[in-house]
């Protein structure tokens, strides 16, 4: 049998600090709190067995998540914010003023250039104007994923379904579920997920692989190539009905060797970046004067 003090121990470690604390609700199978306790110091329960402990435990987890979630957005909103992109070039100011006028909208947005040109950022920016911006952005780079693995991450897949499925796994769509989803290099998947990809548009369902269940999902796509989707449509690399439902609202961006007038507002940009990363003072100077 426990001592005083073990069975006190135990009784704190579930919140119950004073007579009042003990409520004896029987929800763990036995008659009062010290009962339990007993219990729990000859190894015949839990302290997860005690309910009230359990959802003061639940609600405080949650209290910490939701924490933790205004934290990383304020960064992400500090990170991505609208000074995210720079230039006041007759380019970028169009490129702006097209995400304004699709952002509020539920449409499929193509988003094409060179890489490097900033397709992510300009996906980020859309889903920041949307109507689903306290929703998740989800963002999958298709060449960085096996053919087989991206269509497991893309729709989930089932117990079983193949060597290493060991249990059931949600998609990525599902995670997007409500809010938006970012594929980059659209242009490199291949046929099959291709056919799969157009399915998801038309019917707003996705099939896990290996499994016989669709799920519907309320997902914004916007995906980003730097290839010519044309082109793959004429050479038969490219689904012409996925072009189609793709290329709805279609924004380009130019390159930097299209906008030189703005790279000194970029030098400006990243310099104040680096200032505030590294809390250092830089002295520059100003085009035109003399360097001291």
């Amino acid at each position: 049998m426990p001592k005083g003090s073990d069975v006190k121990k135990i009784l704190h470690a579930t919140n119950k600090f004073t007579q009042k604390d003990e409520l004896n609700c029987r929800a763990c199978g036995y008659r009062t709190c010290r009962e339990y306790a007993v219990a729990v110091y000859q190894g015949l329960a839990d302290l997860e067995m005690c309910l009230p402990h359990t959802l003061q435990q639940l609600v405080e987890d949650r209290g910490r998540l939701i924490e933790k979630y205004e934290l990383a957005r304020r960064e992400l909103d500090r990170e991505y914010g609208d000074e995210f992109i720079v230039g006041d070039d007759a380019g970028t100011i169009e490129v702006l003023d097209l995400i304004k006028q699709v952002g509020p909208t539920p449409t499929t947005v193509l988003i094409r250039g060179e890489s490097g040109t900033g397709k992510e950022l300009t996906a980020r920016a859309i889903h920041r104007y949307s109507k689903r911006n306290d929703k998740p952005l989800v963002t999958v780079n298709c060449t960085t994923i096996t053919d087989s693995l991206l269509e497991s991450e893309l729709f989930g897949h089932k117990k079983g379904a193949f060597t290493g499925a060991i249990i059931d796994k949600k998609g990525l769509f599902e995670a997007a579920d409500g809010g938006t989803i970012f594929l980059d290099e659209i242009g490199d998947i291949t046929p099959k997920l291709q056919a799969e990809l157009l399915r998801v548009l038309d019917s707003g369902e996705v099939r896990p692989v290996g499994g016989t269940i669709s799920r519907k999902v309320d997902v914004r796509l916007i995906a980003a190539t730097n290839k010519e989707l044309e082109a793959g449509v004429r050479d038969g690399w490219f689904r012409e009905d996925l072009y189609y439902r793709l290329n709805v609202f279609a924004i380009t961006m130019p390159p930097l060797r299209s906008r030189i007038e703005s790279i000194p507002l970029l030098a400006h940009h990243f310099l104040e970046k680096a200032r505030n990363k590294l809390n250092k003072s830089i002295v520059g100077w100003k085009t035109g004067q003399s360097r001291r």
